[in-house]
């Protein structure tokens, strides 16, 4: 093999050594950088974490709720893809109460590096109905997760997953329930 062969392959060899390396760290530093992310997605369960359930007093700051009869809380993202399909009926959800002294209120967590105001748009909620904070320290277990809870933050019904027609129907039942 003649010596200029022979360099050239070396450098491909080099070549392809530092493209692989730089991808592996690259690789590395993406994953690490997205836990925040990956951990609010559909599925992730946190080692301390329990579902909400009925009769449990609800871990929020009670002005977010205190001032309703009942408050239907929504734990949602935009990042999050059973949350964006759901928007549909959580909008139909939106529009079913926004007259009827249920307030509706979207919880947003913190640790979403992207923007969630067009998700918010899209759902038609006001400014006043979105809170975005840090939710890593509620008994939330994945998102969207929709709990109503009454003026002293006892659930009355919570639903976990996707919020497709027959939950829309179901929280609706629960709404209807909680005012006698």
């Amino acid at each position: 093999m003649s010596r200029p062969l022979m360099m050239e392959r070396l450098g491909r060899l080099i070549a392809l050594t530092l493209i692989a390396g730089t991808a592996a760290a690259l690789a590395t530093t993406v994953l690490v950088g997205f836990a925040p992310l990956l951990r609010a997605k559909v599925g992730w369960t946190g080692a301390t974490r329990t579902a909400y359930s009925a009769g449990q007093a609800i871990d929020l700051p009670a002005g977010l709720y205190s001032t309703n009869d009942r408050t239907l809380v929504v734990f949602a993202s935009g990042t999050c893809s059973a949350c964006l399909k759901s928007a549909r009926a959580l909008s139909g959800l939106i529009a079913d109460f926004r007259d009827s002294g249920t307030r509706v209120l979207i919880v947003t967590p913190t640790t979403m590096v992207v923007d969630q105001e067009s998700f918010i748009r899209g759902l038609g909620v006001a400014p006043s109905q979105h809170v975005s904070m840090d939710t890593s320290g509620l008994r939330l277990k994945i998102v969207p997760t929709t709990v109503l809870i009454d003026r002293l933050g006892k659930v009355l019904y919570a639903r976990e997953g996707l919020v497709d027609d027959a939950g829309r129907q179901a929280i609706r039942l629960a709404v209807d329930g909680s005012r006698s």
